[in-house]
C-alpha cells in the first residue's frame, strides 16, 4: 500500500512538471530564412550585419537556431554565417548595415516569413541613418541624412523634404564660404551632353505646383517661392536678392535662328476656357513694393521698380515692346501709343476714349496729345513746333 501512495504522489509530481514543460515550450516558432543581394542579383555573402528588431520597435528579440528553442543566435547575425532563424512573431523588421567600418544602415520593416530575400538598397520606410553612396533610393517616409550621401542614380521622394527647419533660433543649416564657385545649401548640377529632339524642354529645376480643388479664401499659391531674409543684421556692397536668374556664356558660341538667351524669361499660358473678370490681374510680371512707409530711404537712393544698368556692353534699349494694345499706361490712367494713324479720326478710331494727357507717337513723324476725356476725334491734336528749337 505504501509503495502505491508513493507511486501516486511520483506519478502526479511528474504530470505537473510534463504539463508545465509542455505549457513552457506551447508557443509556436517560426523559421526566417533570406539572403541579401545586390541590384546585379548578386548574393552578398560577407561584409554586413543583419539586426532583428521586434517589428515596430529598437527593441531585440531573442532568436533561435532551432524550433525548440534550445540554441540562442547572435543578434546581430553576421551575414556570412547565413541568415537562418526562429521567433514567435509573425513579422520582424530587419535592419542591415555594412561591416566592420559602418557607413551605410537600412531597414525593411513588416518583414514577413514568406520573404526570402532583401535587395540592397532597399526601400527606406522609416528613419535610418544614410552615410554613404547609393545607386537607387527611395523614401516613402523620413530618411535622415547624416554626413554626406552620394545617391549615383534616381533619388525618389513620395513626400516632402527639408533641409534644416522653419525658425530664427539656429534651425537653418549654417552655410560655409569653402568653394571659390557658388557656395549652396543645395546643389544641382546638370548638363545637356546630347543633341535634344525638337520641341522638348530641359531644365536644371523643375518645380510644379498642381490646383485641382477651387479655392474661395485669399490665399498665395505660386510654383516657387525663393525668399532672402535680412534678419536684424547690416550689408555692405554686394548683390542681394530673393532670386538671382544668370544666364552666362564662355567660350565659343553662335546663337543663331531666332534663339534667345535671357536672364529671365516670362509666360503666362492658358486655354479658351479661361475667364477673367474686369478687377482681376493677369500679368507677365508683377513688382510690388511691400517697404514699409516708415522706412528711412533716402530720396536720392535708387528706390526702382525698375532699374536697368550695364556692367558691360550697354543696351541697344532698355524696354522694347511689341505685342501690346497699349504700349504704357502710367498712374493717372495717361497712355502712350506707337502706330501707323496720322489723322486725328484714325487715332479716335483706333484707341476709343483716352485719359487727358495720353500721347499717340505716329510712324508718320507726328505727335499727338489727348486733350480731354470725351472720345471724339478732337480730343485728340496734333502737336506743331514752327520754331527751329
Amino acid at each position: 500500500m505504501k509503495k502505491l501512495k508513493l507511486w501516486l504522489v511520483v506519478s502526479a509530481v511528474c504530470s505537473v512538471l510534463f504539463t508545465g514543460l509542455v505549457f513552457a515550450v506551447s508557443t509556436p516558432q517560426i523559421n526566417y530564412n533570406f539572403g541579401l543581394f545586390n541590384e546585379m542579383n548578386e548574393q552578398l555573402t560577407s561584409g554586413y550585419n543583419v539586426q532583428i528588431y521586434t517589428a515596430g520597435t529598437s527593441s531585440a528579440p531573442t532568436i533561435y537556431s532551432d524550433q525548440q528553442c534550445k540554441t540562442a543566435l547572435d543578434n546581430p547575425i553576421d551575414i556570412a554565417d547565413g541568415v537562418n532563424f526562429f521567433t514567435a512573431a509573425s513579422t520582424v523588421d530587419v535592419v542591415i548595415y555594412d561591416t566592420p567600418a559602418e557607413t551605410t544602415r537600412i531597414r525593411k520593416s513588416s518583414f514577413t516569413p514568406v520573404q526570402h530575400r532583401i535587395v540592397f538598397p532597399v526601400i527606406a520606410t522609416e528613419y535610418e541613418k544614410i552615410t554613404s553612396t547609393i545607386e537607387d533610393l527611395e523614401v516613402t517616409g523620413t530618411a535622415s541624412i547624416a554626413g554626406d550621401a552620394d545617391v549615383s542614380g534616381v533619388l525618389s521622394l513620395a513626400s516632402t523634404g527639408a533641409f534644416g527647419a522653419w525658425g530664427y533660433t539656429g534651425e537653418h543649416v549654417a552655410l560655409t564660404d569653402g568653394s571659390s564657385n557658388t557656395n549652396a545649401g543645395s546643389g544641382e548640377y546638370f548638363e545637356i551632353s546630347s543633341t535634344i529632339t525638337a520641341g522638348k524642354v530641359m531644365a536644371g529645376e523643375y518645380s510644379r505646383l498642381m490646383v485641382r480643388t477651387s479655392q474661395a479664401n485669399q490665399c498665395t499659391l505660386v510654383g516657387t517661392e525663393s525668399q532672402f531674409r535680412l534678419y536684424g543684421v547690416d550689408l555692405a556692397n554686394g548683390v542681394h536678392s530673393g532670386l538671382w536668374a544668370y544666364a552666362e556664356q564662355s567660350g565659343t558660341s553662335t546663337l543663331s535662328d531666332g534663339g534667345t538667351f535671357d536672364a529671365i524669361s516670362a509666360t503666362v499660358e492658358s486655354a479658351s476656357t479661361f475667364t477673367v473678370g474686369a478687377t482681376e490681374f493677369v500679368t507677365g510680371i508683377t513688382i510690388d513694393s511691400s517697404i514699409d512707409s516708415g522706412a528711412s530711404i533716402d530720396a536720392s537712393a535708387n528706390f526702382s521698380g525698375i532699374y536697368i544698368k550695364s556692367n558691360g556692353l550697354d543696351w541697344f534699349r532698355g524696354i522694347k515692346i511689341t505685342g501690346c494694345d497699349t504700349d504704357v499706361e502710367l498712374s493717372n490712367g495717361a497712355t502712350i501709343n506707337v502706330g501707323a494713324e496720322t489723322t486725328r479720326a484714325g487715332i479716335n478710331t483706333a484707341l476709343g476714349a483716352r485719359t487727358a494727357g495720353s500721347l499717340y507717337l505716329s510712324s508718320a513723324g507726328k505727335l499727338y496729345v489727348c486733350v480731354d476725356n470725351l472720345g471724339a476725334d478732337t480730343s485728340w491734336e496734333v502737336v506743331t513746333q514752327t520754331t527751329a528749337d
